[in-house]
């Protein structure tokens, strides 16, 4: 097995663990249950929601390749998508419109997620790289 596909192998998995530490955490906040892990001061209450009644509310497209990963902004008025043709687009959730196409990588956008307070996107790679983008200031 080359390297390269090691480290491309080993950056998926830790988006995989990433991905089941927060899943386990929304959970744990739902149920209402604190373990010593969690701050008190950062936890957010899950809203109750019935996915059984689900509506679509848009599709997102225009893509020339597949989408490998996609990450909600904690603001949940963004989102990013990792695509197969190297590049990350960011789109907003009130206008469902492109809002900016990142590139710098050379391979596969395998994984995407903003940081807490939705000004840094970290992005994994197929090219064995994790690129951080930081928002720019806009008036």
């Amino acid at each position: 097995m080359s390297q390269n596909h090691r480290n491309s192998n080993l950056i998926y998995l830790l988006g995989a663990i990433a991905g089941i530490v927060s899943a386990i955490v929304t959970v744990l906040t739902y149920l209402e249950i604190k373990p010593s892990f969690i701050n008190p001061s950062v936890v957010i209450s899950a809203p109750r929601v019935d996915w059984k009644k689900a509506t679509l509310a848009t599709t997102l497209g225009g893509y020339s390749g597949s989408v490998y990963s996609v990450a909600i902004g904690p603001d949940g008025k963004t989102v990013a998508s990792g695509r197969r043709d190297d590049t990350i687009t960011i789109w907003s959730l009130e206008t469902f419109r492109e809002i900016a196409t990142l590139t710098g990588h050379s391979s596969i956008v395998g994984s995407v997620a903003f940081s807490p307070d939705g000004k840094t996107l970290a992005s994994g790679s197929q090219d064995d790289t994790i690129k951080i983008w930081r928002a720019g200031v806009s008036n």
